[in-house]
């Protein structure tokens, strides 16, 4: 299956767009590319369409690669949803072997990136793709504090505007806005992605109590949750005294009677199922509060632009600042990181470390995490 792109016209918020839509020769049209290419030529305010040809082009590239298919075992798998970090990462280094200048490869790096995010936001991707985009032998480097900004700290929500979120959570019922509220916060203190809310048995009832006993002479103490993850890795993760006592209603006060087996159910005893419960819940949420508030226009953005995994860009963080004010050499962020949200990569570990210091102004941190840098990640 081979993919072109054609450009057309159509009408849009009062004018006319040139935008571009990508097609195989049967006609058949790649969805998220079209829509993403419409988004791209909405917000071209000179309605040049170079923009959106850029785009089509590295789109058009980049799905022709992944769903070629011949008689040994392709290297790719043909739909762009299943492409994991390492995959992207061969793609990327294919495009220097043929000679792909470093301003084109940034270009294509910048597509693919903006095309993820806008996948997973409009619901065609279940999860967020999280690639590292690295390129060994680009010359242009992104210093660490340009890369901590543009990735960390513009999903980084402060708990004001956390609380405003909280606050405007769309439902007047009692179990449901209980429910809804448990799974922002758990997204802002334990840093979950969507899908765990609802797979792997994370918060089943009997397993949460056999974690948390309802033990009232050691609930003050220190404890951490279970987590299973991608490619079912376990991590625990510390739980705040705020979250647990939350938890705490679920399992053995006054919102126990509202579920059975699962933390997070449709109604009393039937699971929520949906990777996509908290994309949305998020969404509606942020939505509810725009409408009825107003805003700046810096800060509208920001709301617009969040996502719900921009609560685990902001729980990683905080568990840098966390560690900061433990004990000397009780909790070492570049190894606590890695264990509490299951990353893979010491390098994302290092971004998260230096937007939490990009965010008090701990300088030293800085340049000391930039001289380790390495890789462009955009």
């Amino acid at each position: 299956m081979e993919f072109k792109y054609g450009f057309t016209e159509v009408f849009c918020g009062g004018r006319s767009l040139i935008t571009a839509v990508l097609f195989t020769k049967d006609f058949t049209y790649h969805k998220a590319s079209c829509h993403f290419l419409l988004e791209i030529a909405k917000k071209s305010k000179s309605g040049s369409k170079s923009t959106v040809k850029g785009r089509a082009s590295d789109l058009t590239r980049y799905l022709n690669v992944i769903s070629k298919t011949d008689s040994s075992n392709h290297f790719f798998p043909s739909d762009y949803r299943e492409i994991t970090e390492s995959q992207m990462n061969t793609y990327l280094m294919d495009l220097v072997n043929n000679g792909l200048q470093d301003v084109s490869i940034n270009r294509h790096i910048s597509t693919l990136s903006e095309f993820y995010s806008f996948a997973y936001k409009h619901g065609y991707i279940d999860e967020p793709k999280e690639f590292s985009y690295s390129v060994r032998t680009l010359s242009a480097k992104l210093q660490l504090a340009d890369r901590a900004t543009s990735t960390i700290l513009s999903q980084y929500i402060r708990e004001e505007d956390f609380n405003n979120i909280l606050a405007h959570i769309p439902t007047k019922d009692t179990f449901k806005r209980s429910r809804n509220e448990m799974a922002l916060k758990v997204g802002y203190f334990l840093g979950v992605r969507t899908h765990e809310l609802v797979k792997y048995g994370n918060f089943d009832i009997e397993r949460l109590k056999e974690q948390f006993p309802n033990d009232k002479g050691g609930f003050y103490e220190e404890a951490f949750i279970k987590i299973t993850g991608k490619g079912y890795k376990r991590r625990s993760v510390p739980i705040s005294m705020e979250l647990k006592k939350e938890l705490f209603r679920f399992l053995y006060g006054d919102l126990s009677k509202y579920v059975e087996k699962n933390l997070f159910e449709k109604k009393k005893g039937i699971p929520m199922t949906s990777a996509s419960y908290a994309t949305k819940l998020f969404r509606s949420s942020v939505d509810e509060y725009l409408s009825k508030n107003i805003t700046p226009a810096e800060l509208r953005s920001s709301y617009n632009r969040w996502v719900f995994h921009s609560l685990r860009h902001t729980c990683a963080t905080n568990f840098v600042t966390f560690c900061e004010g433990m004990d000397i050499g009780r909790y070492d962020p570049m190894l606590s990181l890695p264990q509490w949200m299951g990353h893979s990569d010491d390098n994302t570990s290092k971004l998260y470390i230096c937007a939490e210091a990009l965010l008090f102004k701990r300088l030293e941190v800085i340049k000391k995490l930039d001289s380790m840098s390495i890789y462009d990640r955009l």
